[in-house]
């Protein structure tokens, strides 16, 4: 007799693969859309939001506070900023619809320079240990290419440490995940900072006569 066995296999990293991800569309360096949603950082922070048809815009989280007084959910923005290949675009002006008002987002930051990530977040007293599951809604992606981390359909946005991605793709839209972390959770969204992920990966069938 044959026995087919289906075994669901979930693979725990604690060093993460990611991959690179392209629309194939180029975007000319300025797009408008409305706001969806804002992306946080696991501190808390704004450092960028997304237009209802997906367009990804970015800043520097140093800007949080400016953005987010200016623009909110619902609202329609134009960006002016650097052109890439992906549905990603790095900001460096963001002009309101509703008071044409516009928000310079290149300058630096003041004072000290910020000591280290994990530094920073273990220096805050918002930031826990963050456990979410789900399965992914949405990849987030690098003006280069890169993909940094993702939304899952719960509403969490999980973010990639940088010196843990690798250059294989990894995740795609739909596929369930398992997250522990770091991170925050504010008005403006949770997020967290993986630490592992434990993801639905293939399904083997073995032979047994």
């Amino acid at each position: 007799m044959k026995l087919i066995i289906n075994l669901v296999v979930f693979t725990v990293w604690g060093i993460l693969t990611v991959g690179c991800a392209s629309t194939g569309q180029k975007n000319a360096g300025e797009a408008s859309g409305v706001v969806s949603r804002f992306l946080t950082t696991p501190d808390g922070s704004v450092d960028g939001f997304l237009f209802q048809d997906g367009m990804q815009i970015r800043f520097p989280s140093h800007m949080s506070t400016i953005v987010t007084d200016a623009v909110a959910v619902g609202d329609e923005v134009t960006v002016k900023g650097e052109e890439s290949t992906t549905n990603s675009m790095w900001a460096k002006h963001i002009i309101t619809s509703k008071n044409a008002n516009e928000i310079d987002v290149t300058s630096e930051a003041k004072g000290k320079m910020l000591a280290p990530k994990r530094e920073r977040l273990a220096a805050i007293k918002n930031v826990n240990n963050i456990s979410v599951r789900g399965e992914i809604d949405t990849l987030i992606v690098e003006p280069s290419g890169e993909v940094s981390g993702f939304l899952l359909t719960e509403g969490s946005l999980v973010r990639l440490p940088t010196d843990i991605r690798r250059p294989t793709k990894a995740y795609d839209v739909g596929q369930y995940v398992e997250v522990t972390g770091y991170g925050s959770e504010n008005k403006f969204g949770k997020s967290v900072e993986a630490s592992t992920v434990q993801r639905q990966s293939d399904v083997y069938q073995i032979d047994t006569e």
